[in-house]
């Protein structure tokens, strides 16, 4: 499957990327983004998660 591999591939980009400006992608973002990627969640499953896994994080997903 050429897609697949090509967004890996385009992941691992932006993962190096984001490793440069200090920020990291852990296994649950890389598999939240992975399962939305290849339609295994819908659009709005993602936002839920990706609000839950801010809000494990301590982070605030509504900004500072």
């Amino acid at each position: 499957m050429k897609d697949l591999e090509t967004f890996k591939k385009q992941f691992n980009s932006v993962k190096n990327s984001m490793a440069v400006e200090g920020l990291i992608v852990t296994p649950e973002i890389e598999d939240l983004v992975f399962r939305k990627a290849t339609g295994k969640i819908t659009h709005d499953e993602f936002i839920r998660e990706a609000l839950l896994l801010a809000n494990q994080s301590g982070e605030n997903p509504d900004g500072p």
